[in-house]
Formats: C-alpha cells, structure tokens, sequence
C-alpha cells in the first residue's frame, strides 16, 4: 500500500529501494495477484502489511512466494497492526452476530489507522527499528531520519488542530466508516453512515432517516472517498441536494496526495472548502 511505502521510503532514504503492489485508488480488501507481484516479494527483504483483514491478500501473496525472511514471524515481515497503534471499532461478540454476513466487517477494529497522526509516529518508529535490524550499519542515518520525521509529525498535528477549529460541534456524515481515525486526530466522531450496514446500499427507509436529519440540520457535512468508486454517486448527488455539503477525500497517498503531509493537509483543506 502507498502510505506503507513511504513510510519506508521517508525512514529509509537512499539506502532503501520501495515498491508499492497497490495504487491507492484500489478497494484493498480484493486487490487482484499477478505473477509479477510474487517476484518482487521473493527479492524483498522487508514486506509491509497493515493487517487487520484490510490486505488478506498480501498474506496470501508471502506465502506463494516462499521466502521465509518475510513469512509471518520472520524479520523482514512487519504487519503494523501488530504494533501498539491505537485501535477504534473492535467489535464484541454481540456485534459480530449483528453483522454476520456482512462485507468489511473487521472485528479486531477499524483498519485505517494510519489516518491516526499518533499511530503514524508508532509506524515510523517501527519501521526505523527494523530496518535498523536489518541494515545495522545504516542505524544511525535511519534514527536521524525518524526523528526529523517525527517532528514533523508533530507540527502536522498542531496544524490540523489549528484549521479544523470551526468544525467543533459539527455531526459528520460518511458513507463508509474510513474516516474515524483521521476525525480523532482532532477530537471529532461520525454521526452517521449513508450505508445502511458494512457494504450494504441505504434502502428507502433509511435512506428517507438520513436525509430527514440532514434537513433539520442534524447532520453537516459528508466525507466521500474520491476513490471509492461509483457506487454511490446517485446517493451522493441526493445528500447534497437535500443541503448537505460534500468534501471529497483520499485514504491514501497517490500522485495527487504524494506525501503523508500532504495527504492529512489536503484532506483538511477538503472539507474547509466543503463548509464554506
């Protein structure tokens, strides 16, 4: 996945070659193997993973490939998930039974953690550690490099603080709940999901809910992944004629989203311009 990558990549520097298997425009819960995939695990010393049943398929993947530095349990397989990132969602049993059947359903939590500045910090950390174990004699450059990453991280958290200040007491709207980490950066929660269930299209009725609250103005803006498809376009367009501002954002970075600042920045910006 891309912001994997360039977590590797802003640690790494030149003593590091990273290749992303995904685009970032992709669903990664289904991504598509190819061959070619399989030869750039068996060259890799390092396979990253965010885990969480968000990219099944790259376990998949390693286990095809056969190299056994980057099995699970090796040095150079590192799924962040299993670091000590912070976790929204974990579902109880209860709601497992609720939700049985159901697509996306992730019971150990909402997978988009790295939308979580803090979280960030932990990943970068981590991956500084491996690489550190892998290339020993790089130690030093790789430590350098996190710190000033590290910073900042910092200062990105502070400006979004900042320039999210006016949506205090705003009720957000979502189709699908991706959203929940990049909101606790700055102390938001969701009010609503258009989906009526994981993977499931709103239905009349609660379709008819929706757009109720959003005309008595119990709902204020709605968070659109631009890469999620057209799916739910036809919902959309009616959440916006019923009064309900839009704001286009990315999960991940790609050509337009290069960077993890820029990425958590523009998705500021996004939603900025939406309630204006």
């Amino acid at each position: 996945m891309p912001v994997l990558a360039h977590f590797a990549q802003v640690i790494g520097g030149d003593r590091v070659s990273v290749v992303s298997l995904s685009s970032g425009r992709e669903d990664p819960h289904s991504l598509m193997v190819k061959p070619s995939m399989v030869a750039k695990v068996r060259q890799a010393d390092l396979v990253l993973l965010a885990g969480m049943d968000l990219d099944p398929w790259m376990n998949e993947l390693v286990k095809v490939a056969g190299k056994q530095s980057v099995q699970l349990g090796g040095l150079g397989y590192l799924d962040f998930s299993s670091t000590s990132v912070k976790r929204l969602g974990v579902m109880s049993p209860s709601d497992l039974i609720k939700l049985k059947g159901y697509e996306h359903i992730h019971p150990q939590g909402n997978p988009h953690y790295w939308l979580s500045i803090n979280n960030a910090k932990i990943m970068a950390n981590r991956v500084t550690e491996v690489l550190s174990q892998l290339d020993p004699d790089s130690r030093d450059m790789f430590r350098r490099r996190n710190q000033s990453f590290q910073q900042d991280l910092t200062q990105l958290h502070v400006n979004m603080q900042t320039k999210m200040a006016p949506f205090k007491g705003k009720r957000i709207l979502v189709i699908h709940d991706a959203w929940v980490y990049f909101l606790d950066n700055v102390g938001l929660s969701i009010q609503a999901s258009l989906e009526e269930a994981p993977g499931i299209s709103p239905g009349p009725v609660y379709l008819a809910g929706i757009l109720s609250q959003i005309k008595s103005k119990k709902l204020d803006i709605l968070l659109v992944d631009q890469y999620g498809g057209g799916r739910y376009d036809g919902y959309i367009q009616t959440v916006k004629k019923a009064g309900c501002p839009v704001a286009k954002l990315s999960q991940n970075i790609t050509p337009q989203y290069p960077t993890y600042g820029v990425l958590i920045q523009r998705n500021v910006q996004a939603m900025l311009d939406a309630i204006r």
